[in-house]
């Protein structure tokens, strides 16, 4: 995935190439779609420390990493080719009233956890942006 601004015909054609490539409008919405790559690496690291937890458990390290990777790719799988995507509801739906989706989530929220991920996008951005700071 590719967003590119400004557009032209042959980056289309260079950059679809590689994958989906998005125009956006203006540059702001360039900048901010570039900040949010930034938590790829913050994603994988979750999924290790997941694995790696697992594998505290006495589950082998192999079998650890393929299930996380099993458990993430479906449910992100049948995002690729959504035209839209309503996270929250996603959330909403994947958590039972009183079971365990909807303890954890509960525990990163009373954490700060997501106040901390718009923190860490915002300083991101104005890395990007330092001539709009």
């Amino acid at each position: 995935m590719t967003p590119l601004f400004p557009s032209s015909p042959a980056a289309v054609t260079l950059f679809g190439r590689l994958g989906t490539v998005i125009e956006v409008p203006d540059e702001r919405t360039f900048e901010a779609l570039s900040a949010s790559t930034a938590t790829v690496a913050a994603m994988l690291k979750y999924m290790a420390t997941i694995s790696a937890w697992l594998a505290t458990k006495g589950v082998s390290a192999p079998l650890a990493s393929r299930y996380v990777a099993a458990v993430f790719a479906g449910v992100l799988t049948p995002l690729q080719t959504a035209a839209a995507v309503d996270f929250g509801a996603l959330s909403h739906e994947h958590q039972t009233p009183g079971g365990l989706n909807e303890q954890f989530l509960g525990v990163l929220e009373q954490a700060g956890m997501f106040r901390e991920v718009e923190g860490g996008l915002n300083q991101v951005l104005q890395r990007l942006t330092p001539h709009q700071n």
